[in-house]
């Protein structure tokens, strides 16, 4: 790996990224144990709307991290 890694609490506006991952990981490691049709209606844009609305109102003591290359 080069170049430093940071890992910092996520922001309304790293929502589109952590989204792209959740997505992708989600239809990659789940593909023989969810159904396709499930996986295949996960989309970017609606899990980044929802984690931009959960960001926005997180409580103190909850937080999400992102690490960043």
């Amino acid at each position: 790996m080069t170049g430093s890694l940071l890992i910092r609490e996520a922001t309304v506006d790293d929502a589109a990224s952590v989204a792209r991952v959740r997505v992708e990981t989600w239809r990659n490691a789940y593909a023989e144990i969810i159904p396709a049709e499930y996986l295949a209606n996960l989309f970017y844009e609606g899990d980044a709307q929802h984690l931009r609305e959960r960001l926005k109102t997180i409580e103190p003591e909850h937080f999400l991290l992102v690490a960043e290359i």
